[in-house]
């Protein structure tokens, strides 16, 4: 049987927290728990998506996984109202953090946040300065092409 591990040559892209978890042997249960987290991660981002974008919102979306920027930073997606973030610690556990403003679907993502093994893994994180802020300042300093307007 073929292993579905990933082993990258060495250079910028790969000196990534995310690749060493993935490239670490043994450690199956926590490369398994590691990959249920990013999957539920990125179910929640589509729930969004699906259900409480509308035409012509605005959001933030950037996969870090494949870039040079940030070791740690693995994916952050972010609306006017809702902000979550995926990365890789140091100890090579995958981690989410997330944050509300305003938000009427609060429940339904904290529903969603409530399951094994992303509820042993995320927290909320309050932004700085504020939600606002923080919002407008990472449309004001991001690339475009990591800003969307929604297409339902």
């Amino acid at each position: 049987m073929q292993s579905c591990e990933h082993h990258l040559p060495e250079n910028k892209v790969t000196r990534k927290a995310w690749i060493k978890a993935v490239n670490q042997h043994g450690f199956t249960s926590l490369k398994r728990r590691n990959g249920n987290v990013e999957a539920q991660y990125h179910r929640i981002i589509e729930f969004v998506k699906k259900h409480h974008l509308k035409d012509g919102d605005i959001y933030f979306e950037r996969d870090f996984k494949t870039d040079e920027e940030g070791y740690l930073a693995m994916h952050k997606f972010m609306t006017p109202h809702f902000y979550i973030y995926l990365e890789c610690g140091l100890d090579l556990v995958y981690y989410v953090e997330y944050d509300f403003f305003n938000c009427t679907y609060e429940a339904d993502i904290m529903n969603q946040l409530a399951f094994y093994p992303i509820s042993e893994r995320s927290i909320r994180k309050a932004l700085q300065p504020d939600f606002p802020m923080y919002y407008q300042r990472t449309l004001r300093i991001q690339k475009c092409n990591h800003i969307h307007s929604f297409k339902g």
